[in-house]
């Protein structure tokens, strides 16, 4: 009986681990445990020969799931009858499973959440009758299968080997817990246990990572069409909510949208206006309700900047948007949107920002076309536009109910900022080492705080991995300097706000990548997704700035781009010069770059989730000791045949010859290094689509690498020996800089995927 309930328990973390991914945001493990137990302790008590208690169990653990589920409660008044209320969300949710997409927006589709947890606990109970009372180890490793199969093909996870490989021991551990005979298990029986336990690992280890078999979902059954591509559309709010956990993007590119324009430009989606809890995030502002349906949005000329009625034909421009797998209600724009040409009548809002939101998420193949306001003013241009900002602008700088006086001026605000002093403290060293303090005009502010951002004071990092003694921001700002778009938008619009400045989150996507050399229509994935700031400059308006230092706007007026104008160009080397080098002083003065403060623990604390795997809470009783370590030894085995395999699959290309097999064999390594942890990669990349790819997914400079493997591939026989000297070099550091951007758990999973090693994906021809 102790085994069949540490396989229960095994089988209860595994499969919990998989349904809270489910929802976005994830569901509480909390939750989830009051759920397990729910499921589990009815079919353990009638196990245990407690009828009668097993039944009221049973009783109670209904109602305890409902009531977690849904939230009812049976002492409820004035609501319908407990079972009927519930029944009715659960429909509900069944209704709301049409429109929505996985991960499921609970905050969206609450109905359809109450559907998964009730799901859960009936699957999870119908596994614990059947391994507890029943004691059927094929029935209960089927419905451990179906409750393993729904999460795993509703929503990409990640690492599908390690996961097969951990449900086949498991299925394995069922069939020991549940032997047809009493008394020891027989050494013959054990070493055919061990062989045939082996070949199935080593069978789903190689399946699970070759070319055409890894799929993170499968068989998309939600919306599964046999004939159609696979064109499941998928949410990017992990990027948008800023929630500053670690960004980790899908292994599985996809194409979200494409676009016409006359030239490319940041394509936003909505802006975040409001900073409280620590985050920024949406108060709306609903300027026009279209309930009975529409088919054009305008936005009215009050909304607009002034420059706008008179602008000319290239900073008024039509865009056209075609959806190809976004599951999102915004309407798309660019800068500040004018009007919305809708291929059909739609429901809709209209916030006084100029974006838009229909009722429902775009369909695959919708167009619809907008106008917008798109200036490109230069630096001198906005110096000369003052601080003379609109009452509303004016309103807009705030923060919580306090207005903050407007740059230049020397007045006080409203009334005490609600903030902690750990964001003032951080606003105001920002403000100082960028060298903003110093600015004689509002652009120049805004220029050298973005400046300083994309400095080297700053890097770019997807996990960032903060200590838990102060927010994300400030820590992001003081002491770990590291993050990503998130963490650089949040900031600057923060420290511009609290000096006066007016400036908010624009959340959206880059410019993508044209569908052909010279093509005004761009290809836009789910990777393009990003965060940026604007700022408001009188008569041109809302204008897009971006600290982040892996992207680049097309702007003349902002630091990321490389045609910035020779004015600004100097204020931002003198920002990088005198503030950045004074931020790396301090940084150098204090403990970790961090500002001194009172009250604050100097050792700071790491917190975290232990990555182990379930064998401890799953581990069979003493006579079955000796099989399990014979299986833990075969699994070892395993994997270390996967990585040998690896190995020789990307060392035999140094074999061949010369600086042209040497540039071979190097594009290849790195090209499946970064396959391996989920990057696309195509048989017709050149050495410069792999340095903007790799630059693109996670930040790395591989320009060199890319120079010198070109020249070493295709350049005269003298400066290709010449090359190849130093390529290997350039090599291992663009595989250093690749480990840095991952933690350990990524680089475990790639060092056994096979995918890109044993694919055609990658190569370059000998």
């Amino acid at each position: 009986m102790r085994e069949r309930i540490a396989v229960m328990a095994g089988l209860a973390l595994f499969l919990g681990w998989h349904w809270v991914r489910i929802e976005q945001p994830m569901m509480s493990w909390r939750v989830m445990a009051a759920l397990s137990v729910a499921a589990i302790v009815p079919p353990l008590l009638f196990a245990l020969h407690r009828r009668v208690l097993a039944l009221l169990a049973l009783l109670v653990s209904i109602w305890a799931v409902l009531s977690t589920a849904t939230g009812f409660q049976v002492w409820e008044r004035h609501h319908p009858f407990f079972l009927r209320r519930v029944g009715n969300e659960m429909i509900e949710g069944l209704r709301n499973w049409g429109a929505t997409t996985t991960p499921i927006d609970v905050h969206r589709f609450t109905a359809a959440d109450v559907d998964v947890r009730v799901f859960y606990a009936v699957l999870l109970g119908a596994v614990a009758w059947s391994l507890l009372v029943l004691r059927r180890p094929l029935l209960t490793i089927l419905l451990s299968f179906v409750a393993f199969a729904v999460p795993a093909t509703m929503v990409s996870l990640p690492a599908p080997g390690v996961r097969a490989t951990f449900f086949l021991l498991l299925a394995l551990l069922v069939f020991m817990a549940c032997p047809r005979q009493t008394g020891p298990v027989r050494s013959a029986n054990a070493l055919q246990a061990v062989a045939l336990g082996a070949g199935v690992l080593v069978a789903a280890a190689v399946l699970a990572n070759a070319p055409g078999v890894t799929k993170g979902e499968f068989l998309n059954w939600h919306n599964w069409n046999p004939l159609a591509a696979d064109t499941k559309p998928v949410s990017v709010g992990y990027v948008w909510d800023q929630d500053y956990r670690n960004l980790k993007w899908p292994r599985k590119q996809t194409e979200v949208f494409e676009v016409t324009a006359p030239r490319p430009m940041y394509w936003k989606a909505t802006t975040l206006n409001s900073f409280a809890d620590g985050r920024w995030m949406r108060q709306s502002e609903v300027g026009q309700y279209y309930n009975g349906g529409t088919d054009k949005i305008d936005v009215p000329p009050e909304d607009l900047p002034p420059r706008a009625a008179g602008s000319t034909a290239s900073d008024m421009v039509r865009i056209t948007f075609t959806i190809k797998a976004l599951a999102d209600p915004h309407l798309l724009s660019a800068e500040q949107p004018v009007s919305y040409e809708l291929g059909s009548t739609q429901k809709a809002e209209r916030d006084h920002d100029g974006t838009a939101i229909l009722a429902t998420d775009p369909g695959n193949g919708d167009s619809y076309t907008v106008r917008a306001y798109t200036p490109d003013p230069t630096p001198q241009q906005l110096v000369d536009a003052g601080a003379s900002y609109p009452q509303d602008v004016r309103d807009s700088i705030r923060i919580g109910s306090a207005i903050i006086p407007a740059w230049g001026s020397i007045t006080a605000p409203s009334q005490p900022v609600a903030l902690s002093a750990d964001y003032l403290r951080a606003s105001d060293h920002i403000w100082h080492a960028s060298g903003a303090d110093k600015a004689n005009s509002a652009y120049e502010a805004v220029v050298d705080v973005e400046a300083y951002f994309r400095s080297p004071v700053f890097t770019y990092d997807q996990t960032p991995n903060y200590k838990g003694d102060l927010p994300p921001l400030v820590d992001f700002m003081t002491r770990s300097h590291r993050g990503y778009c998130q963490m650089f938008s949040g900031s600057m619009a923060l420290v511009l706000r609290l000096h006066g400045i007016p400036a908010r989150v624009a959340v959206g996507f880059t410019e993508g990548e044209p569908i052909a050399a010279g093509s005004s229509t761009y290809k836009v994935t789910d990777h393009d997704a990003h965060s940026w700031v604007e700022s408001y400059f009188p008569g041109y308006g809302w204008l897009p700035f971006d600290p982040t230092q892996s992207r680049s706007l097309q702007q003349r007026a902002s630091s990321s781009t490389p045609a910035l104008g020779t004015w600004a160009r100097d204020s931002v080397s003198a920002a990088i010069a005198g503030g950045a080098a004074g931020a790396l002083a301090q940084s150098n003065t204090s403990e970790n770059g961090h500002l001194p403060q009172e009250g604050q623990n100097p050792t700071g604390h790491h917190g975290g989730p232990v990555k182990g795997g379930g064998v401890s809470v799953i581990a069979a009783p003493q006579h079955h000791r000796s099989l399990l370590q014979w299986m833990f030894l075969a699994f070892l085995a395993v994997i270390a045949v996967i990585v040998l395999i690896k190995q020789v699959a990307l060392r035999r290309r140094y074999l061949h010859r010369g600086p042209r097999g040497l540039a071979s064999a190097c594009f290849h390594e790195v090209a499946t290094f970064a396959g391996d942890q989920g990057m696309d990669v195509g048989p017709t990349m050149s050495y410069d689509d792999l340095a903007a790819r790799l630059r693109k997914a996670f930040g790395v400079d591989a320009a060199e690498f890319a120079r010198l493997g070109t020249t070493a591939r295709y350049g005269p026989p003298g400066k290709a020996d010449e090359a190849a000297h130093g390529l290997r070099g350039a090599m291992r550091r663009v595989k250093r800089d690749l480990r840095r951007e991952l933690n350990l758990g990524d680089r475990a999973v790639g060092a056994i995927r096979l995918r890109a090693a044993l694919s055609h994906e990658g190569r370059l021809d000998d």
